[in-house]
Order: structure tokens, then sequence, then C-alpha cells
């Protein structure tokens, strides 16, 4: 650098002086000529898309139980072809509203072999959602939003290759069934032939199965712990942080073995028993195939954007404000008190087996706290009419994993706003008089026997966040 710096000065930047533009690489990025793949599931609807299309170089060929048709176009004009195998009512239907579907009634089953239990992940919070997002990547348009996933295993094979190291895979468990691990003890199900690997697109959770680290002597160790080196950092949490991010973002190594070893299970054989549980939970999520489609998808397969729209709606803050004064007078708290009607997790994390409901949640703040105190006391008359959405599904927006996100949305691009409100509220009970007060009680004995209090009356069984520490540092004070 020294010769570099005495000819153009210190601090000279090499990428300016030869001309380098990063916006030049992106451009010529877009325009490169690729090949672009698109699925059809019969052949009335390919020849529908090659009447729309006159004067489209292409070839058709039977693919998957349905028609491929490759043609070469530039990189950038993929979102064009995508839409293109979609009719014009799904393209509407598909800006408009997506379905969940859910796995009804398995939340609570658990499926048992031997030393391996496996049950169905809770919600999406797991890395495998990014993983399963990049595999869709990687499929005809019209194909990726299909139940199981079909991908040729050489393909599989090659993007294994690009995972992070938290990501593995053994697909020769027996019986002709196949799992990719996450390290969080997260995986997904599947079968596999000589040419395809067929992936289910739920996230099932695998209990550790513990052990001593193998340097002793006769110790059996969790397969999935030893893989990952677990045994001093210990599992990950799954975290809604993991489904959001890019895989590309992670930590990875080309030379990383993926690939599980028979030498990993207990007795150094392959784990008859986790076979059976895999193909258990292939039969009990093969019912649900039939209803996934390109407007009905799981909750693997869509990320939720907040309504702005109903957001922050009257009604909810209204209530708000009439569950901070019921708080506040029951238990007697003269610092104002704050309550938050909100998505019960975060919008990255839908759960899989039934929707979720709105929680509110209320919280103590010190007396000077800068905040909209509200000392007036609420009308019950005003609260007959609430209209307080039942499920978050009203309060946000649903959009498919595999949609390009540059891609906008009834004219408008999607914002990545995530933000979990639906309603605020608060009161600060010290700003009342006597007379007041006694007003406030009396709201407070007729709200909690109205139905509008019914749906979120646990919040006032419990101390709010904050009065818990409060409460600690006074006994402790006294002492």
């Amino acid at each position: 650098m020294g010769d570099f710096e005495d000819i153009f000065g210190a601090g000279a930047n090499v990428e300016a002086i030869i001309g380098y533009d990063g916006d030049e690489d992106h451009f010529e990025y877009a325009r490169e000529i690729i090949e672009h793949h698109l699925w059809f599931p019969d052949l009335d609807t390919a020849i529908s898309w090659e009447k729309e299309n006159i004067g489209t170089p292409f070839v058709r060929k039977r693919s998957h139980g349905g028609f491929l048709v490759t043609l070469k176009d530039q990189r950038s004009s993929g979102s064009r072809w995508k839409t293109s195998t979609l009719p014009r009512c799904d393209v509407e239907k598909l800006e408009s509203k997506i379905n969940l579907v859910f796995a009804e009634g398995l939340e609570n089953v658990l499926v048992q072999h031997g030393e391996y239990s496996l049950r169905l992940a809770s919600d999406t919070s797991s890395g495998l959602v990014s993983y399963l997002e990049s595999l869709r990547g990687m499929l005809p348009y019209g194909r990726e939003h299909m139940s199981p996933i079909v991908i040729p295993q050489a393909m599989f094979r090659a993007h294994m290759l690009t995972m992070p190291y938290s990501i593995s895979y053994d697909y020769q468990l027996g019986m002709g069934v196949m799992a990719v691990f996450h390290a969080d003890h997260h995986l997904l199900i599947g079968r596999w032939t000589a040419g395809n690997v067929y992936l289910w697109p739920w996230i099932l959770q695998m209990d550790c199965l513990g052990g001593d680290p193998p340097y002793f002597e006769d110790s059996e160790i969790c397969f999935l712990c030893d893989q990952h080196d677990l045994l001093e950092t210990g599992i990950p949490i799954p975290s809604h942080e993991l489904c959001g991010i890019s895989l590309n973002d992670e930590f990875y190594q080309r030379d990383y073995r993926h690939y599980i070893t028979k030498q990993q299970y207990s007795g150094n054989v392959r784990p008859k028993d986790l076979a059976l549980c895999v193909k258990r939970w292939i039969e009990i999520l093969s019912r649900f195939d039939q209803r996934i489609d390109i407007n009905n998808r799981p909750p693997a397969d869509v990320f939720a954007v907040a309504n702005k729209q109903r957001m922050h709606i009257p009604d909810a803050n209204a209530l708000c404000n009439a569950f901070a004064c019921a708080i506040a007078m029951k238990m007697g708290i003269e610092t104002p008190v704050s309550v938050i009607l909100e998505h019960c997790s975060d919008l990255q994390a839908l759960p899989q087996a039934t929707p979720a409901r709105l929680r509110m949640s209320a919280t103590t703040l010190w007396r000077n706290a800068r905040v909209n105190e509200n000392a007036s006391i609420p009308n019950m008359t005003d609260l007959h009419h609430l209209v307080i959405p039942e499920t978050w599904r009203e309060t946000v927006k649903l959009y498919p994993r595999d949609w390009p996100r540059d891609m906008p949305i009834n004219g408008f691009r999607i914002s990545w706003d995530n933000q979990s409100r639906v309603g605020t509220g608060s009161f600060h009970a010290s700003k009342l008089n006597a007379s007041q007060r006694k007003m406030a009680k009396k709201f407070v004995e007729e709200f909690t026997r109205s139905p509008e209090c019914k749906r979120f009356e646990d919040v006032l069984s419990e101390p709010p966040k904050g009065m818990k520490i409060a409460l600690q540092l006074q006994s402790k004070k006294s002492t």
C-alpha cells in the first residue's frame, strides 16, 4: 500500500480510482440471461399460458404430475414469469388475502418409539423457516407452494453445501424416510427416492436424548448435540429472529459435514425408532396436503405484516383505558398503570396448530414517568359497542414467503413494520379526588361483570409487570 499511497495519496479508494460501481454490478446481474422454470398442474393450464405468451420461445415437458416449461430471459424478469403461472383471479386473491392452513388438533400429539419423541413445534420460530424459503426459491414457479416440496436429490445435496453449520440432514433413517435437523432440535421430515427428496412444510420438535460426552467410556449422547457440538454451549433456544434472516447471513463452511453419520446414533446403528416416528408424522401431516395451494398455506410458508389499518383502533384504546382503571382501583396502585393489547407472539413466529389470540398486558410505571396520564374515568356506555378482533388474524396481513420482496402488492410496496400493538391505554389514580374515586370504583364493579371484560379478565388476576419489582424493593427496604 505504500507505493499506492505515494502515487494516489493517503486514504485513496481503489474502487473509485478504477471506476468500480456497485450499482453497475447489480444492474449487470439483473440483466443476465438465465433459465426460468414454470410448472403447471395440467396441460390445459399450460396451453392457456402459451396462448397468453405467444412469441415466447420455450420447451415443455412432463414433470412431477404436471408440465414444466423452460424459457430464457433476464434475471430481473423472474417476478413477471412467476405471476404469469397464476390465473388472474388467483393473482387478485393472492394480493387480497392469504388463508392459513393450521394443523388442527395436533398441538398435543406426541409420537414416541423407543427413546425418540416427536411433536409439532408450537410455532415457526426456527431457522428451518428460512431453509424452507430457500428451497422454494429453487423450485419452478407454480410448484413451490405445494405440499410436499419436491426437489431433485442432486440439487438438494448441492443446496445443503451452502447452508450454515446449524442445519444437518439424514435421508437414510430407514423405511425410505428422511429428516433435516436444526441445532435447536427442530426438524423437517420427508421421504426420498433415487431421484428426488420430498419434504413436508411443517416444523416438528424432537426431545433431546441427553447423555454424556462421548469421551467417557460406554457413554451415549444425543446425536444432534454431538453433530452440532452442543455439549458446552447448550441447545440454542428457538428464536423468531431465525425465521426472518437470510441464510447467507449465517456462518457456513463448505467443508462442513452436514450429513449425520450412522456412527453418531446410539449403538452405531440406524435409528429405526426415529424412522417410525417420522413415518407416522408423515401419515398424520399428509392429510393437509390437499388443502394447501397457492392461496391456502401452512404457517411456515407465509410471513405476517402488521395491518396498519387495524392498528391503534379507538375501540381497543378505550378497552385498554378501562382495564388500566380496573387494575389501578382493584389493586390500589397510585402510580401510572399502562395497558397494552397486542399480538400474542412476534409476527415472525406464527402458531402452527391453532390461530393465536390477542393478549393484554399491564405495567406499572414510576410515579414521575413520562406517560399520557389518563385520569378521566371510562364511561361504561362507551364500551357496549366495542368491536375488538377475535384473533390477531384480523390485525395482520399475510404474504407468501416465495412472493418476491420487491414486488408491489395492490400497487404498493410491502411495509415490513412488525409493530405488534393493537391498542394502548393508561390510568393514574393519584390524580383522582374523593368523588372521582367513588365513580371509578362504581365503574370497575360494573365493568368486571360485563362481557367486554371476560375475554381478557386474566389480566386482573395477577399483579402488573413492574409492580412485583416494586413490592420486592419495598419488602427489602422494610426489613
